[in-house]
């Protein structure tokens, strides 16, 4: 498969799954490979990426597709508060979309690259969209349902600090 060809499948891929989002109130930028949608506490964003060394191997075409909590409310309170992180201060959490509600690794890069099983893959990122991305934007988005998942230990991608960072910034008393 020729690099441009590589391209055009990862990019329409790319674009079937954006289609996804906008449904759900996202948009989906095509020049960026991303869908990002407000929230009240939150920017909600999915991002699309690629590689291009596993690419360059036959009839391979790499997907990963991320989730990202995005609150610049968030960056300057740890900003006020003197905390300081080894990523964006605005991030509550940016993973890969099954690693939200499931522990890493394995990170899930999706070869769809195969035509015989590139609708079923879309298909599966599809299903995991729908279900753990938008429960997970819709998490962030409340104090009170968070907590909940939190005390269960259910949100793995979501690292102490975050938890302590998030709860100190939008829990109100």
């Amino acid at each position: 498969m020729m690099r441009s060809e590589s391209q055009k499948i990862f990019r329409n891929a790319c674009d079937i799954l954006g289609d996804v989002l906008a449904a759900q109130g996202f948009t989906y930028r095509k020049s960026k490979r991303d869908a990002r949608r407000p929230g009240t506490l939150f920017e909600h964003i999915v991002t699309f990426g690629t590689s291009r060394s596993i690419n360059a191997l036959l009839g391979r075409v790499q997907l990963e597709v991320r989730a990202i909590a995005w609150s610049d409310e968030l960056a300057a309170y740890r900003d006020k508060s003197g905390l300081s992180l080894p990523i964006n201060t605005a991030v509550l959490f940016g993973i890969t979309i099954e690693n939200i509600f499931h522990p890493a690794p394995p990170y899930i890069r999706y070869d769809i690259g195969d035509p015989a099983i590139r609708e079923d893959t879309l298909e599966a990122i599809r299903k995991v969209l729908l279900s753990d991305v938008m429960r997970a934007f819709e998490l962030v988005e409340s104090p009170t349902q968070l907590r909940d998942v939190v005390k269960a230990q259910a949100m793995p991608c979501l690292s102490e600090a975050a938890i302590r960072d998030y709860f100190d910034c939008f829990e109100k008393p």
